[in-house]
Order: structure tokens, then sequence, then C-alpha cells
């Protein structure tokens, strides 16, 4: 079985991969921002907020109150950009394709790998169509207020997606250059900026 090639270290260590890392965690910070002003009462500390919606969530589960359910989306929203601002440095993608090459040639599967990556690729979907789901069932009756945001997130997701899944003719789309431009800097930064966006315009309203 051949070692494993990851190591803990900064995956992109270059100017842009700081540069989207902070455009994760500020759009993940703005997400909290929108949770804090969507609920009734007066203001809070994020803690005690965080808290007070569970409680919500619990008392009324599985038909919560509309501000309970925006409150709850904003925190998943949150919780995931401040994921894959930590991803873009950790590369556990990596880890995890260096894993199943390992697990393929322990058990002796190497060979046959095309198929295990193809159940891969739909276990990857279908956990996108759960998380689509459950944002439909949190923005239902008001998509209007979210089209914004959740068009940025699907262009985040679709790139997290075609990375994660190692298509290679894609991956090497992706990574090519325009004007000195990367398409993957315009596919994920661009999809942070849309999402960022529809977050501000958002708190405006409110």
């Amino acid at each position: 079985m051949p070692p494993l090639q990851w190591r803990p270290t900064i995956g992109d260590p270059s100017v842009m991969g700081w540069v989207t890392v902070v455009a994760y965690l500020v759009t993940g910070w703005l997400c909290l921002r929108a949770l804090r002003a969507e609920k009734h009462g007066p203001p809070r500390p994020l803690l005690p907020t965080l808290a007070a919606l569970f409680r919500v969530l619990r008392k009324h589960w599985p038909r919560p109150p509309l501000p309970a359910r925006r409150a709850a989306l904003w925190l998943l929203l949150a919780l995931g950009m401040f994921a894959l601002g930590l991803n873009k440095q950790l590369d556990l993608q990596s880890l995890v394709t260096e894993l199943g090459k390992a697990a393929a040639h322990a058990g002796g599967w190497y060979e046959e790998r095309r198929v295990v990556q193809v159940i891969f690729i739909a276990l990857v979907g279908g956990f996108g169509l759960l998380g689509l789901a459950l944002l439909w069932w949190l923005t239902r009756g008001q998509l209007r207020d979210f089209r914004l945001t959740l068009v940025g997130l699907a262009m985040i997701v679709g790139y997290v997606v075609i990375r994660a899944a190692s298509f290679h003719h894609v991956d090497l789309l992706i990574r090519a250059e325009v004007l000195g431009v990367r398409l993957n800097w315009v596919f994920e930064l661009g999809g942070i900026a849309i999402m960022a966006t529809g977050v501000v315009l958002r708190l405006r309203a409110r």
C-alpha cells in the first residue's frame, strides 16, 4: 500500500488562497449578522441568540415559526462558509482521495476504483439533493428574500463538488487562465461575492 501523500499543511499559501479564505469567513460572519437580524425581541449576544433559537426549534418542531426557520437557514449558511474557509487551507478533500486510494490498494480492488468513484459521486449528489430539500423547506414561501444568496451558494457547491469528484478534464478547465485570471477564482470567488451580496441586501432590508 503506498504511503499517504497528504500532510497537515497550508493547502494554498498564495495571496489568492488567503483572499478566498477571508472571503469565506467574512461571508460566514455576515450570515451570523443576518441570523441576529431575523429574530424578534431585544438584541442579544450571539451565544444567547443561538440558545434561544434551538429552544424555539425544539419546542415547535416540526413546524417552527417563520423567524426561527429563517434564522436556522442563516446559521446553516454561516457554518457552511466557516467550514469551507477552513477546508480551503486544510485541503481535506485531498486526504479523502488519498484514503480512498489506500483502501483500494489494501482491499485489492484498485483496478475497479472507477466503480467506487461513481458510487462516491452518487453519494455526494444525494447529499446535495438532501441539502437542497432542507433549504427548500427553510425558505418555502420566502424564496424571493434568499434567491441571490442561494445562487451564490449553488456556484460554490458546484465548484466544490467538481473538485472533490476529481473529474480530470473539468479540473484542467477550471485551472485554465484567461488574461491571467484563473477560472477557478471566477467560480469560487464569484460565488462567494454573489452570496455575500445577497446577505448584505437582506441585512439592509431588515
